[in-house]
């Protein structure tokens, strides 16, 4: 089904100069690096986004998932985590953060989009399911505004 929907979304966006990407996002069927290494194999025309912290919550090494889907990788959510899931700004987790970032750059790319949920924003839990929802604790920050600069500092020392 999954390939089904996927075949149809790429051909509807053919021509169109709209490019279609996949995230390894939580719950679905390309969660973890095998999944999304089928979907970017069997569609060419699809980019791959990387969530370090969503392979972790998927129990998903991400060196392993990086070296099988590194060349298909168009950006990066900078987002890291414990192996519990517990999200931390970058760098503090056990998402490898330094070394995905280092060689996402060292081949010329540079496109990331911060994600911090390091503070509950409104909206999070609805964009998550009930039974696998993101942990937040020792980096629970006031406000979003300083989630998001404790975030944009993590990252900043990550370069």
């Amino acid at each position: 089904r999954v390939m089904d929907q996927m075949g149809q979304m790429i051909r509807i966006a053919e021509g169109t100069g709209i490019a279609l990407c996949h995230e390894n996002e939580k719950g679905i069927y390309g969660d973890n690096a095998a999944r999304c290494h089928d979907l970017l194999s069997t569609f060419p025309q699809l980019e791959g986004i990387s969530d370090p912290a969503n392979f972790i919550q998927c129990g998903q090494n991400t060196l392993e998932a990086w070296a099988l889907l590194n060349s298909r990788i168009k950006y990066m959510h900078i987002k890291d985590c414990f192996a519990d899931g517990s999200v931390v700004p970058a760098g503090k987790g056990d998402g490898h953060l330094q070394f995905l970032l280092d060689d996402f750059r060292a081949s010329g790319r540079c496109n990331v989009t911060i994600e911090p949920h390091l503070s509950v924003f409104d909206g999070l839990k609805d964009l998550e399911q009930a039974n696998n929802r993101t942990q937040i604790d020792d980096y629970c920050y006031p406000s979003s505004d300083a989630a998001f600069d404790a975030a944009c500092n993590a990252l900043k020392a990550c370069l």
